[in-house]
């Protein structure tokens, strides 16, 4: 539970960062095709030292683009295609 919420957390940040319009954000439970360019939030948590009250996370950003596109506006013209 905790780990879905820190990915939607970190999601709704991200997307609501205009110059990120043209990228399409996922967390790692959202079984759907991924829109090109793309960024999976996926978070891994687990209790420090036995504890039930402190967490440590870690997350990662997967980053999925076209080979050739250079830019968040590269992708944004073949997106529209």
């Amino acid at each position: 539970m905790l780990d879905h919420a820190l990915e939607s957390a970190i999601c709704s940040v991200l997307k609501a960062d205009h110059e990120l319009a043209v990228i399409n954000f996922f967390t790692a439970l959202e079984d759907e095709t991924h829109k090109l360019p793309s960024v999976t939030v996926v978070s891994k948590s687990e209790s420090l030292a036995g504890s039930a009250e402190v967490f440590r996370s870690d997350v990662e950003l997967r980053i999925e683009s076209h080979a050739k596109a250079s830019s968040p506006g590269d992708h944004a013209v073949r997106r529209c295609k």
